[in-house]
């Protein structure tokens, strides 16, 4: 199969702590939208993907992490975050009663929004309707934004920069600044977090050109010859791979909104079970990855694999997640203290990952304590 698909090899330069993206997020002017409605089926689980138990020590869920991460940076930049979660008619009263069983983590109920995303049915084997449905897919985030009417409200607010992140990666940061400070440097209207693909066959959309814009391409649209390909130095020809993290500028979203944008649904044949009877059908999503087709600018930076994408799609997967939040932990605990950490797993504070200038002071220098969690 042929394709006019051009790898997207460089990326727009970025600042981590980009001073100018940190006054946007200080002044409370960056939004985060949390794509939440999935259940943990996968996982054995029985509930919302967002509340399954992932880390080493604590075993804080997916939501835990999430939360005390925006609860901390608040706390370093003195100002209340906008959030919103998607969830789904199956997930989101068992999401709601979760979150408030635990007080939301330190978060304010006010700044939470929770919007459920439509259903579409499935298809059968003819491409007939049945009875059955599922979520729309995460592109419903913005029929939802639009007609909840949150997206006029954060407008108004002033908010100029929506992040939009899946819950199931715990390396996914809420408010990015590396990737808002790319979208401002080249005048963008969409910032897309890349990974280096080191696995040809893993299961992820690829960044590439596609007549003259810069677009992702999901795996099950690419021939596998081309996901494969590699240059005359022996690496993957496409090697950037999308961490579903995605950051739009809200004008951007607007104006999608007044042109009653409406992203395509695409159709896949999926294994499903219903009570005791496994059967094919066509299940039906939205892509959010379809929206850049409508940016002329887009920007794109990439992180290595392990400091940026996690994803945990079954049990299989936590390990290695597991492996790669203590690596992160252990990098944030040697920079912060310029010591070398023993060979060993440990948890560190969310605080961690926005030191105060006290939390700083108290630990430069120290070496890592015995206990398993440091806070």
């Amino acid at each position: 199969m042929k394709t006019s698909l051009t790898p997207l090899i460089q990326c727009e330069p970025f600042n981590p702590h980009s001073e100018a993206a940190m006054r946007i997020i200080q002044k409370g002017k960056a939004g985060c939208i949390v794509l939440a409605g999935g259940l943990g089926t996968r996982l054995g689980h029985k509930g919302p993907k967002g509340t399954f138990p992932v880390s080493l020590v604590k075993k804080k869920t997916l939501f835990q992490l999430l939360f005390e991460r925006i609860y901390w940076l608040q706390k370093k930049c003195g100002s209340t975050l906008p959030l919103a979660l998607l969830v789904s008619s199956y997930n989101q009263e068992m999401t709601v009663k979760f979150l408030k069983k635990y007080q939301y983590f330190g978060l304010k109920p006010s700044q939470i929004t929770f919007l459920e995303q439509k259903n579409i049915p499935y298809l059968n084997l003819q491409k007939k309707p049945l009875a059955l449905v599922a979520p729309n897919g995460n592109g419903g985030f913005l029929e939802e934004a639009i007609e909840s009417g949150l997206l006029d409200r954060w407008a108004q607010k002033g908010i100029e920069f929506i992040y939009m992140v899946p819950i199931d990666n715990p390396l996914a940061d809420p408010f990015d600044a590396g990737l808002m400070d790319a979208m401002m440097r080249s005048e963008s209207d969409v910032g897309v977090k890349a990974f280096n693909r080191d696995d040809p066959d893993e299961k992820v959309g690829i960044m590439v050109r596609e007549k003259g814009k810069v677009v992702v391409k999901d795996y099950t649209a690419i021939p596998l010859k081309t996901l494969h390909a590699k240059d005359a130095k022996g690496t993957l020809k496409y090697p950037l791979g999308n961490t579903g993290c995605y950051c739009f500028r809200t004008s951007f979203l607007q104006k999608l909104a007044q042109r009653k944008i409406k992203l395509p649904v695409h159709w896949v044949l999926k294994e499903v079970q219903q009570g005791k009877k496994t059967f094919k059908a066509w299940k039906g999503e939205m892509f959010a990855l379809d929206l850049l087709n409508y940016s002329d600018a887009t920007a794109v930076i990439s992180y290595p694999k392990e400091t940026s994408f996690t994803p945990l799609k079954s049990r299989c997967d936590l390990k290695t997640m597991r492996k790669n939040l203590v690596q992160r932990d252990r990098r944030i605990f040697e920079e912060l203290t310029g010591k070398k950490t023993p060979q060993r797993s440990f948890e560190l504070s969310a605080e961690f990952l926005y030191p105060s200038l006290k939390l700083i002071k108290q630990w430069k220098g120290k070496s890592l304590p015995p206990r398993k969690y440091i806070d």
